[in-house]
């Protein structure tokens, strides 16, 4: 008997249920999912009636039940394999992944066998002693650094827009913040991560040249343009800026004016915090830029490292700035 899709989706759930366990605590279990979801993504949108992609979709740690992306058998396929993990059998795993993808070798598909050799290597990177995975369910006891796992959602997100590739590193991001009142004792602050720490021995700011009225466009593309008269400061990797979409408009059009570091520039804007990403419209004809607002979860790892530079670079640039004022009352 030929099963109807609904039949076959709830035939593949009931024989999705599986008893794992007992866990040493919630926050292990939690650690563990974590390092296994980007081998075998899943699905946690319980209304799929709707079929909008969830966040995790578009981080690449969803393959698309909810908006129909993948068949029910192949989601079904992907957590058996997942169940199999958890339960320690990976020998048999691998075997069973490594015959997957001969066989799709030798029938040309080429691109489906690089992704079963890169979940291949993912499986064996992730069972190394340093992991201590082992088959009796003792889970990792792991402390996966935050920042670091904010990198992998912003490259995702970013990726997911067409700015960068999946390869790409943030290894040095900088943050600029304008301090001034009404114009005068005007500073733009830049600060420095490393690898998503600061580091404050590559603090900078810019005292500003032009005077007059208040304009914190104008003062940011100031530093931007002369931040680029400096490549011996490092090449960074990306840009952030405290502001909405006519701000990050603003800074990107002297920040590719010169394209001398040719990185990509991002905002984040308040009340509450959002990303705001930009790139060029190739499909225009003209291929002007455009920009992207993400709404994230407000507890949300990449909202947590912008937000901590965006905080930063305010601190600084307000330093520098009351700094400035003592200096002219004293003269």
């Amino acid at each position: 008997m030929r099963l109807r899709k609904t039949d076959l989706r709830k035939k593949s759930y009931q024989q999705s249920l599986a008893i794992l366990g007992p866990f040493a605590s919630s926050y292990k279990v939690d650690e563990l999912l974590k390092i296994v979801r980007p081998i075998f993504p899943w699905c946690n949108k319980r209304n799929k009636k709707d079929n909008q992609a969830c966040l995790y979709y578009h981080l690449e740690l969803c393959p698309g039940a909810c908006c129909h992306k993948i068949s029910p058998e192949a989601y079904q396929e992907n957590i058996r394999q997942l169940i199999l993990f958890l339960r320690g059998q990976n020998k048999s795993l691998i075997k069973e992944l490594k015959q997957e993808m001969t066989q799709e070798a030798k029938e040309e598909k080429f691109e489906l066998a690089q992704k079963l050799k890169e979940k291949i290597d993912l499986i064996a990177e992730v069972t190394q002693k340093k992991y201590q995975l082992q088959p009796d369910l003792i889970l990792p006891n792991l402390t996966r650094q935050h920042e670091q796992e904010a990198l992998v959602h912003l490259r995702h997100i970013m990726h997911q827009e067409g700015i960068v590739d999946l390869k790409y590193l943030f290894h040095r991001i900088e943050a600029y913040d304008v301090s001034n009142l009404q114009g005068k004792q005007a500073t733009v602050s830049m600060v420095c991560f490393i690898d998503a720490y600061p580091e404050k021995a590559e603090y900078k700011f810019f005292k500003i040249r032009q005077s007059g009225q208040a304009n914190d466009y104008a003062m940011l593309q100031e530093a931007l343009l002369r931040r680029q008269q400096h490549p011996e400061w490092g090449r960074p990797d990306l840009i952030v800026i405290d502001g909405g979409k006519g701000q990050l408009r603003s800074a990107n059009q002297v920040w590719r004016q010169r394209q001398l570091f040719n990185c990509p520039i991002i905002s984040l804007v308040k009340n509450p915090d959002r990303l705001i990403l930009i790139n060029q419209d190739v499909t225009a004809t003209n291929k002007k830029w455009q920009t992207i607002m993400i709404n994230l979860p407000k507890n949300h790892p990449v909202l947590h490292l912008i937000g901590h530079l965006r905080d930063e670079a305010h601190r600084f640039a307000k330093k520098q700035h009351t700094r400035l004022r003592l200096e002219n009352l004293l003269q």
